[in-house]
């Protein structure tokens, strides 16, 4: 499987590139990029109340952020409603609109990857974030919970803070990339991936 998935977010589906087969889990839709596949994505295809939240994918964002915190409910990941609200407002959040995320393995790129997620052992995330410390004197950021680890860790929060991000993965994202045991995740954005390209 691949090593790294690049996703790019624009504003119209692109010409010549597979539709996803039905909607699903943005995490999904990394997991069938991670295995090989070239696809992209609407607002409407991703069927996660918590991606629709933090990927902007809602255009009424309360009633967004009221669904995410009801799937926590559901999950049993908060005691009631009021503390899944109060964990959903910390989330970092792409403003709502009607976008496009196209993803695809890094390696064969048809277009320029706004993040590069990748798959690693827990030495290997070691190694390249003192890649992105030697080269930039940046760290990255380890805001995380087990919880919307793609979605919101590894995709909402490096797109809008323009940091790497790190995070030990979720339930979901373990279950449908699939992640191995061993395996963690480290995402970079556009201008940092080359920074830390260790081979």
């Amino acid at each position: 499987m691949n090593a790294a998935v690049g996703i790019s977010v624009i504003e119209a589906p692109p010409h010549g590139m597979e539709h996803v087969p039905g909607p699903n889990k943005h995490c999904a839709f990394v997991g069938l990029a991670r295995q090989g596949r070239t696809i992209w994505a609407a607002s409407e295809d991703i069927n996660c109340p918590i991606a629709r939240y933090v990927l902007g994918c809602s255009l009424t964002r309360q009633r967004a952020a009221e669904a995410a915190a009801a799937s926590f409910v559901e999950s049993k990941l908060a005691k009631d409603f009021d503390a899944a609200l109060r964990f959903v407002s910390g989330f970092r959040a792409l403003e709502p609109q009607d976008r496009v995320f196209v993803y695809f393995p890094l390696e064969a790129a048809p277009l320029p990857a706004d993040i590069a997620v990748r798959f690693l052992h827990p030495e290997d995330a070691m190694r390249r974030l003192r890649a992105l410390v030697a080269a930039t004197g940046e760290r990255a950021e380890v805001r995380t919970a087990g919880s919307a680890a793609i979605c919101a860790d590894c995709t909402a929060a490096p797109l809008l803070s323009g940091r790497a991000a790190f995070s030990p993965g979720c339930p979901g994202s373990r279950r449908e990339v699939p992640l191995a045991q061993d395996e963690v995740l480290v995402a970079f954005p556009a201008r940092l991936e080359s920074a830390v390209d260790i081979g």
